[in-house]
């Protein structure tokens, strides 16, 4: 069997690869949050024998290969309730995942359980260390030294924490963090008192996008002449948008490999910008990204492979 963690509902990247496994025909489970902090199933985890039953199914020696496609730990299981008790309850919920992973730890898994303690600073890091160049990037909260860094850069501001974009609902409202361009104005009437990333920003004009499956590279890029947008993940579908495969050198490759096992990663989006003389950039890796926008348009057809990989997987063991 392949178990499957994804989100609630509908993901683009986890139905299309679910669509594989119905027209191969195999056995798999697919849990998400609500499987688990519900009573949508029953469940029962053994911590002397090791075993995991839902829904009178013992998952222990059934399930042969994992898929961490999303984990999110959700922070609103009751619904307007308790702000402390809903914090509470997501840390037992993380308990719970992060023991159910340790149960399948000898199985094989795509992806990686603890996707939003992968550090963006250390990834930056590693990336600098296998060859890559960075952008000029500083967390501070010193006004004086925010103006002196764009004194020499245009400059954004992102999350720290980037990989796990927590969603805030304040009555008919909805929040999330996101990254913006900055200039003096923002800086000197900002209330700046924790922390926060500052980042170079190269104007870009060209991105690319590596969609990374154990060791196999794929590479798209995205080209857009008129539009200034800081995230280009944002104006996806502007007609001025060009999105085609890019061609990659066999060094930058195993640059990527040499990151990617670093960072102990066998599934990830990484985004690169290309410098003005013609250089790869590295911004960062996401552990969950979405590969199905680029796989249609660049027929790379990731989705089929990601099934078939698990599908080897699942035969094997």
């Amino acid at each position: 069997m392949i178990l499957i963690f994804s989100i609630d509902g509908y993901d683009q990247c986890t139905d299309a690869v679910i669509d594989w496994l119905l027209y191969y025909g195999v056995d798999f489970l697919k849990i998400s949050p609500k499987d688990i902090y519900s009573n949508k199933g029953k469940w029962l985890i053994d911590v002397n024998s090791h075993s995991v039953l839902y829904n009178n199914e013992d998952l222990s020696d059934k399930v042969k290969a994992v898929w961490y496609r999303k984990c999110p730990v959700p922070f609103d299981i009751i619904q307007g309730g308790n702000s402390c008790i809903n914090t509470e309850m997501a840390f037992e919920y993380r308990g719970i995942v992060n023991y159910l992973s340790y149960i399948f730890k000898d199985k094989y898994s795509l992806g990686r359980i603890n996707q939003d303690f992968l550090d963006k600073m250390e990834t930056l890091n590693i990336a600098q260390q296998v060859g890559f160049a960075i952008p000029s990037t500083i967390i501070t909260n010193d006004v004086d030294r925010i103006l002196k860094f764009r004194d020499f850069h245009q400059v954004i501001n992102k999350q720290i924490n980037g990989y796990i974009k927590n969603i805030y609902y304040e009555g008919k409202n909805t929040y999330t963090c996101s990254t913006h361009s900055i200039n003096d104005i923002d800086i000197k009437q900002g209330d700046v008192g924790f922390p926060s990333l500052f980042q170079k920003f190269y104007g870009r004009k060209e991105e690319i996008r590596v969609t990374y499956v154990e060791g196999w590279i794929y590479a798209t890029s995205y080209l857009d002449l008129y539009d200034k947008a800081v995230d280009k993940k944002r104006v996806l579908t502007s007609s001025h948008m060009h999105v085609t495969p890019y061609k990659l050198d066999e060094d930058t490759c195993e640059k990527i490999r040499r990151f990617m096992r670093a960072v102990k990663l066998n599934y990830g989006a990484l985004d690169f910008m290309v410098g003005s003389d013609g250089q790869l950039i590295f911004l960062e890796v996401n552990p969950s990204g979405q590969f199905l926008y680029e796989s249609l348009l660049c027929c790379y057809n990731i989705e089929q492979y990601i099934a078939e990989l698990l599908i080897a997987q699942d035969k094997a063991c």
